[in-house]
């Protein structure tokens, strides 16, 4: 678990699940890097979303599976997405 996922209480996933359950369609993956970082280089599938996002940005189904990351361990933008998420009334961000 990376130091910051571990501060705030959310979990964290290996690339090999995550990219089990993308193949599966079982997971919504958002990068919440700088619009420059995504354009050069992102997770295929990722949407861009802004750490600064609104309930209405997120999945109708609060139980949808979603994943929020960063540039990297020392990054918190990812996992401060996920603890908004959870905030908004999402079970399961990752």
């Amino acid at each position: 678990m990376d130091p910051i996922s571990k501060v705030l209480g959310v979990p964290d996933i290996a690339p090999d699940e995550l990219h089990r359950l993308m193949r599966a369609g079982e997971v919504l993956v958002f990068d919440v890097n700088p619009r420059r970082s995504w354009e050069k280089a992102h997770v295929p599938g990722a949407r861009l979303l802004d750490p600064q996002f609104a309930p209405s940005d997120l999945p109708v189904d609060k139980t949808a599976r979603i994943v929020f990351y960063c540039s990297g361990t020392n990054c918190g933008a990812g996992p401060y997405a996920a603890r908004r998420a959870r905030k908004m009334g999402s079970q399961t961000p990752l």
